[in-house]
């Protein structure tokens, strides 16, 4: 049986990092029969301290994901070191990177790759951290970084994990045009098997957040937009806070609305509960900056509640698809119209939009996707 070595910021337990574990989670599921793998990542959860409760850090634990068992080594300070014994332990044929721009878990593995005489295959998943919205933020102190790791090398024979065609070009664009990308897209939890509408009021609207707060989410932008409607608007916000800076903004920004909008803050969610919560409400909004997928979208769609987002996903031409609207985040006005408009839809236009985003969620996992034979694909030398 061959092994696979997954390096990642943040895993099981810990939830508050978002998407990225969720991914993680459901990819362990369906090749944990095949392969033989082990996780190497943080004893903490997101902004979280002490370490978690009944794991022995800095050392192995036997944890089952699903019904499926691995070995995890949860760090409290990853070390050049560390790694190197991690991957002497595990012994990899594949070493899977997950994400980019913490020199820990990037630039330590792949310096110990250069380094060692084992020679695994590995791979690199950006999770959409190359997308031109995630790039925009902290850009100059990104471009070096990665032009350091490409001066030295360290991406040569590397394969890259993309979970959408559009971020092939990132990949390009950002590390090389020769650059080995592959494609396998992200695997969400399945949809619900029937779904039951909300009771949209004409001239209100419900809506909800959840996802990280930090400034590529645009929660800003969403609050900016908030103080213009002349609609009845309820946002309920869930997320952990990533950016404490950015959130006092975001709470500076919510004194201000006028009466007829409420936003209202939930503090974080554990996955389990996303769908459920996600039904209580009318529809989901994230006008995010750049996503490689978005759990958070496809949950939404996935218990029939259309989504109000961006550009910057895969999750595109929902209108056409009665799905949901996707919104040119740079241009307020056009928020604010999109807005009033989905506040000002009756109960049976609504319907319809439910019933839109449920089908696709549905045909996206049951009809459209082989993710067992993508992520094989993907670990094959």
């Amino acid at each position: 049986m061959k092994k696979i070595l997954i390096i990642c910021e943040y895993f099981y337990p810990g939830y508050l990092a978002g998407g990225p574990i969720q991914s993680l989670v459901n990819l362990i599921a369906v090749l944990g029969k095949e392969y033989e793998i082990a996780v190497y990542t943080s004893a903490y959860d997101l902004g979280a301290h002490p370490p978690y409760e009944g794991y022995t850090p800095n050392d192995w634990n036997l944890v089952t994901i699903g019904n499926v068992p691995c070995r995890v080594f949860y760090s409290t300070q990853p070390t050049l070191q560390q790694h190197r014994q991690v991957l002497q332990d595990s012994t990899p044929h594949f070493v899977y990177i997950n994400g980019l721009y913490i020199p820990s878990i990037l630039a330590y593995a792949l310096w110990v790759r250069k380094s060692n005489q084992l020679t695994p295959t590995y791979i690199i998943s950006p999770r959409g951290m190359l997308q031109p919205g995630a790039m925009s933020n902290k850009r100059l102190q990104k471009k070096f970084y990665l032009f350091a790791l490409k001066s030295l090398g360290l991406f040569r024979s590397c394969y890259w994990h993309v979970t959408h065609t559009t971020e092939v070009q990132d990949v390009y664009r950002e590390i090389s045009k020769t650059a080995a990308v592959r494609i396998a897209e992200n695997i969400p939890k399945p949809p619900f098997h029937i779904f039951i509408p909300p009771n949209k009021e004409k001239g209100k609207l419900k809506l909800v957040y959840i996802s990280i707060l930090s400034a590529k989410k645009n929660v800003l932008g969403l609050l900016e937009a908030l103080q213009q409607v002349r609609t009845n608007i309820e946002l309920t916000i869930y997320g952990p806070i990533k950016d404490s800076s950015y959130w006092e903004l975001c709470q500076q920004r919510i004194q201000t609305l006028p009466p007829h909008v409420e936003v209202v803050y939930q503090g974080d969610i554990q996955p389990a509960l996303v769908q459920n919560t996600i039904s209580a409400y009318d529809a989901l909004v994230l006008l995010t900056k750049g996503e490689n997928f978005g759990h958070a979208i496809f949950e939404s769609l996935s218990v029939g509640r259309p989504v109000i987002t961006s550009h910057f996903t895969p999750w595109n031409d929902l209108a056409a698809q009665s799905a949901g609207w996707n919104i040119d985040i740079t241009n307020k006005q056009e928020i604010i119209t999109q807005l009033e408009h989905c506040a000002n839809l009756e109960q049976h236009d609504w319907e319809i939009f439910c019933k839109g985003a449920w089908q696709k969620a549905f045909a996206y996992f049951f009809h459209e996707r082989n993710f067992e034979l993508e992520y094989n694909k993907l670990f094959t030398a």
